[in-house]
């Protein structure tokens, strides 16, 4: 089985879309439309099984993700960086960085 490592910069690369810690207050994250907040994690959830983690795993770290991009990004600036993924068919390392630091949070039980 490959290593946790391996799986998050396959994701990475795959996943052009795409949380919150302990010491971020989550009162104070943006608000995402419901229906963007779902699209996201049904194509995250989708994109991290296919590279082989588990249900749960892959549901923890697209929550997770989701919740460190609200506590970070307004929505206009999380479109903006999701619109130049697609265009440039790139991940932006704002993702990657979210990805890496909730399945370190995570561990991805």
């Amino acid at each position: 089985m490959p290593s946790l490592f391996t799986h998050l910069i396959v994701l990475s690369g795959l996943c052009v879309f795409p949380t919150a810690t302990n010491a971020e207050d989550l009162s104070t994250a943006y608000q995402y439309p419901e229906a963007e907040q779902q699209a996201y994690l049904s194509a995250c959830q989708q994109v991290s099984v296919d590279q082989g983690f588990s249900q749960q795993q892959a549901q923890n770290l697209c929550v997770c993700t989701l919740e460190r991009f609200k506590t970070k990004y307004t929505l206009e600036q999380f479109r903006e960086l999701y619109t130049a993924a697609h265009q440039n068919n790139k991940v932006p390392t704002e993702f990657i960085k979210a990805g890496i630091f909730c399945a370190a949070r995570l561990s991805l039980k």
